[in-house]
């Protein structure tokens, strides 16, 4: 048997462990009560866009300032999210994406002037967090979130210019809505997320900048309400 693509094996150990963190609390000592927990489940399937602000800053070595930013991407994003209430409610998202680094006026070495550098990166995120959903309007189902995690960024095995992979821990808010299109059960869920971060140095010395950065993520994708 062929082994299960990294990726796959990550996705999966994702959907097991976000199931687990959201609805073992509520469902222990309540084995009657827990199809009516699982029933408070529901699964979405969202395509995005990825849009990065540059940001720059020192190198401490040299004193150089880098300016570092990433190009447009897209990419998709699955969410489990648990809603016990309206203004209660827990998910855990998980994010693939791959962008190009860029970094300008970095000082490779004190005998070479300062150059321009490019990296591609696979980027995962895996964050958790909390969910409230406002009154809704007409046939819309508005909903805030904000929660914390890590996102990964692991340079490709041609374009990453041989870089080590680097985690950076990662805060995110977003704001969208739920429109039950279909059924109860099958709707649209469009929200706009801002995920802070340090920008990625991949523990290279002379790429670092110590500055934070922040993306914008539109998306758009299916849900399915168990």
């Amino acid at each position: 048997m062929l082994p299960m693509p990294k990726l796959s094996r990550s996705v999966s150990k994702f959907i097991v462990i976000a199931v687990t963190c959201l609805v073992t609390p509520f469902a222990v000592g309540q084995s009657t009560g827990f199809a009516s927990h699982f029933s408070n489940l529901d699964a979405t399937f969202s395509g995005i866009a990825n849009f990065t602000k540059g940001s720059s800053g020192n190198n401490p070595g040299t004193g150089n300032k880098i300016t570092q930013s990433a190009s447009g991407a897209s990419g998709g994003l699955l969410t489990i999210r648990y809603t016990r209430s309206r203004w209660f409610g827990l998910e855990g998202n998980y994010k693939f994406t791959r962008v190009t680094e860029h970094y300008q006026n970095v000082p490779f070495t004190q005998f070479q002037p300062p150059a321009d550098f490019a990296a591609q990166t696979n980027v995962h995120e895996l964050t958790f967090g909390y969910v409230a959903h406002l009154p809704s309007f007409m046939n819309f189902k508005p909903f805030v979130s904000a929660g914390v995690g890590t996102t990964v960024f692991k340079p490709t095995y041609k374009g990453g210019q041989s870089l080590p992979t680097q985690a950076r821990m990662t805060y995110y808010a977003g704001a969208g809505v739920d429109d039950p299109i279909f059924s109860d059960h099958i709707g649209l869920r469009f929200q706009v997320r801002a995920l802070d971060y340090k920008a990625p140095d991949f523990g290279t010395t002379y790429l670092i900048t110590n500055a934070r950065t922040i993306s914008f993520e539109p998306a758009l994708g299916i849900y399915f309400r168990f």
